[in-house]
């Protein structure tokens, strides 16, 4: 005579949901604890702390959204305004994956975190950014097909592309800021008008913030000596 199977059924059921809501609540408790990290944080340099918010340069973030910026703080660093905050998104991907001898395609959502650092320039600035070359940069400048702007300088014009439409732009590369990339003094960057933006690709990490902002500093203060 065979069993019922439906208590089985049952309890794996059961099991299940306890470990959603004991997931769940792990969740929450983590981000608690994040979010009260980075307040707490901020307070002890005497930087604002805030939920949400962001400015025009989410514009130039990838879905350009200021609802993507979950938290960020404010304050001053070395004479200048500055913005650090903690950017998300959503991108949908295919992946595969294999089930009993097969491949499966499947569409999956992936998070994204970032933290964005703003420094608040004195005055506007021309539109332009230094990037990393790619593989396909790298690639079409071999050829002698890259169309990005190039300073002259091999080593820095090997590693990084200058993007700009406006040749008051390239007059900020200077070669003091040409010599602090090449040195990993400065990180990549981009400004428009007054807002000079870098990004670390993770969320907010306090013990991390201040050494690649004052990285930043340094291409601010280049700027400004131009």
């Amino acid at each position: 005579m065979q069993s019922d199977p439906t208590p089985i059924i049952v309890l794996v059921v059961i099991a299940v949901i306890a470990v959603a809501v004991v997931s769940a609540a792990v969740g929450r408790a983590r981000d608690r604890r994040y979010v009260e990290g980075v307040a707490s944080w901020a307070a002890s340099l005497g930087w604002r702390y805030r939920e949400g918010g962001g400015g025009t340069w989410t514009s130039r973030l990838p879905r350009g959204v200021r609802s993507g910026v979950r938290l960020l703080v404010e304050g001053s660093r070395d004479g200048f305004p500055v913005t650090v905050a903690h950017y998300w998104w959503e991108t949908r991907e295919q992946r595969t994956r294999q089930e009993n001898g097969h491949t499966r395609w499947e569409t999956v959502t992936v998070h994204h975190a970032a933290t964005v650092h703003v420094v608040h320039l004195p005055a506007q600035q021309p539109t332009v950014a230094v990037n990393p070359r790619g593989l396909g940069s790298k690639m079409a400048r071999g050829l002698g097909l890259s169309g990005v702007v190039e300073v002259g300088v091999e080593e820095f014009d090997r590693r990084f592309r200058v993007d700009t439409q406006d040749p008051a732009g390239r007059a900020l590369i200077t070669a003091a800021l040409i010599q602090a990339h090449i040195a990993g003094a400065v990180p990549v960057w981009s400004v428009d008008g007054r807002d000079l933006i870098g990004v670390q690709n993770h969320a907010l990490k306090t013990d991390t913030v201040l050494p690649f902002l004052d990285s930043l500093l340094r291409v601010a203060k280049l700027l400004a000596a131009t």
